[in-house]
C-alpha cells in the first residue's frame, strides 16, 4: 500500500508541476520547482525552520564574533554573513573557524565557476541539501540559483529543472467549450502560428477568427463570441491588455458560459501581457500558457522535433544531425545574449518566432525535390559561428539526445 501511495504521489507531483510550469515564464519555473520541493520535504518533516528562514532571508538568532582572517580579499559583508550562519545552530557553529583554517579552500570556492559542486571541509562535508545552500548563500550568493538547481535535481530529479517543451495540443485537451485558453505574452512572442497549426490538425482551419482588441473593438468581439458559441468556431482575442475598459464585459461573458448552451467545438483564445486589469475570475477558470523562444541547443532541438511525427523523421536514412545541430547552435547561443525577439547572426536578422515555420517549409520543399538525400542539413537556417562543433552523445531518429 505504501508503494502505491508513493507512486500516486510522484504522478500527482509531476502532473501539478507540468500544469503550473506551462503558465510560468522561464525565469520563474526553477523558483516554483524549488518551493514545491521544499513543501514536499516539509510534509516529510525534513526541513529545519531556522535553516529555511536563513536560506531565504539571512536572519539568525545571535551572530558569532571573530576577526576576519583575510581582510584583504574576504569582504566584510561576506564575513559578517559567515558569522551569522555560525550563530544559527550547533550544525554551523564551527563554520567560521573552519573557514579560517581552510583559506585555500575558500579561495577555490571564490574563484570557481561552479562553487555549488565543490565539497566543504570536514565536518561540513556531510551537510544535507538545504544546509549546503545556506553555506553557499554566505560565500557565493551570486551562484545561489545554480545551487538551487542542483538541490532540486538531487531531491526531485532532473525533469523538474528542465520543464517539458511547450505543447499546445495537450493544453487544448485540458480545455472544454466553456474554458478560455489564455496566452500570457512575453516580449517577442506570438502564438498565432501555433494556434493556426493546431486548427489545421483539428480540421478547424476555416473555423477560427482572430481580432486584435483596441479602441472600438469590444463590441465586435462580443458579437463574434456570441456567433461562435452557436456555430462551434474558435475566437482569438489578441492583446487583451490594450482594451482595459472592455475587460469587465469579457469577465461577464465568460461567467455566463453554460456547457449545455455553448457548442462543444467552441474555444475562446485570449492573449495578454501581464496586467493588473486582467479579470482574476477569467484567469481562475482558464487554461493558462506562456510561450517564449527556447533557450539553448537542447531546448531548441526538442521544440523543433516535437512538431515532427515519426513519419517525417523516418523518411530519410541519412540524418545529418551534426550539421543541423551546428546550424541551430549558433543562433541559439547568440539569442540568449541578444534582444528578446531578434538576433543579428552573420549580418542577418534571425527571428525565433519564425523558426518553426521556416523549418516546416524547408522540410516540405526539400522532401518534394530531393526525396533521397540528407534532409536535416538544409532544414535549419545557416549561421556562421566560431564556437566548437556540437558532438552529440547519442543519435536517435536524427535527434541529439
Amino acid at each position: 500500500m505504501g508503494g502505491l501511495l508513493s507512486d500516486f504521489g510522484a504522478i500527482l507531483t509531476e502532473s501539478v508541476s507540468a500544469q503550473v510550469c506551462r503558465s510560468l515564464f522561464e525565469a520563474h519555473k526553477l523558483l516554483f520547482s524549488f518551493l514545491m520541493t521544499i513543501k514536499i520535504m516539509m510534509g516529510d518533516d525534513r526541513v529545519d525552520a531556522l535553516e529555511w528562514r536563513f536560506c531565504i532571508s539571512g536572519q539568525t538568532i545571535k551572530p558569532l564574533e571573530m576577526k576576519n582572517p583575510a581582510e584583504d580579499w574576504i569582504e566584510a559583508n561576506t564575513w559578517t554573513e559567515i558569522l551569522s550562519l555560525g550563530g544559527l545552530s550547533d550544525v554551523f557553529k564551527g563554520l567560521p573557524q573552519a573557514v579560517k583554517d581552510n583559506l585555500a579552500w575558500l579561495r577555490k570556492v571564490y574563484d570557481s565557476e561552479t562553487p555549488q559542486s565543490i565539497g566543504y571541509p570536514a565536518p561540513f562535508d556531510k551537510l544535507n541539501g538545504l544546509q549546503n545552500l545556506c553555506v553557499l548563500r554566505v560565500i557565493r550568493r551570486d551562484k545561489l540559483m545554480d545551487g538551487v538547481q542542483k538541490f532540486v535535481e538531487d531531491e526531485m530529479g532532473q525533469r523538474y529543472t528542465e520543464p517539458p517543451p511547450f505543447d499546445l495540443p495537450a493544453c487544448y485537451d485540458d480545455s472544454e467549450n466553456v474554458t478560455p485558453l489564455v496566452f500570457i505574452l512575453s516580449t517577442g512572442s506570438d502564438p498565432n502560428k501555433d494556434i493556426q497549426e493546431l486548427a489545421r490538425n483539428l480540421s478547424m482551419e476555416d473555423k477560427w477568427t482572430s481580432i486584435a482588441l483596441g479602441q472600438g473593438q469590444g463590441a465586435i468581439a462580443e458579437k463574434l463570441i456570441e456567433k461562435s458559441t452557436k456555430d462551434g468556431s474558435w475566437v482569438l482575442l489578441q492583446n487583451c491588455h490594450l482594451c482595459v475598459s472592455w475587460l469587465p464585459t469579457l469577465e461577464r461573458i465568460v461567467e455566463d458560459f453554460k456547457p449545455d448552451q455553448v457548442h462543444e467545438s467552441f474555444r475562446l483564445w485570449l492573449t495578454s501581457k501581464p496586467s493588473p486589469h486582467f479579470p482574476v475570475a477569467v484567469m481562475q477558470v482558464s487554461v493558462k500558457m506562456t510561450k517564449e523562444p527556447p533557450r539553448g541547443l537542447r531546448a531548441n532541438l526538442k521544440t523543433v522535433f516535437l512538431k515532427m511525427d515519426d513519419d517525417k523523421l523516418n523518411r530519410t536514412n541519412k540524418p545529418g544531425t551534426i550539421s543541423a545541430s551546428r546550424r541551430v547552435e549558433a543562433p541559439s547561443r547568440h539569442r540568449r545574449d541578444s534582444t528578446p525577439s531578434h538576433d543579428d547572426v552573420g549580418g542577418l536578422i534571425f527571428d525565433f518566432e519564425r523558426i518553426s515555420g521556416e523549418i516546416a517549409t524547408r522540410y516540405n520543399i526539400t522532401r518534394r525535390r530531393l526525396p533521397e538525400v540528407t534532409l536535416w542539413a538544409v532544414l535549419l537556417p545557416r549561421a556562421d559561428h566560431r564556437e566548437e562543433e556540437v558532438r552529440p552523445a547519442r543519435l536517435e531518429h536524427g535527434l541529439c539526445i
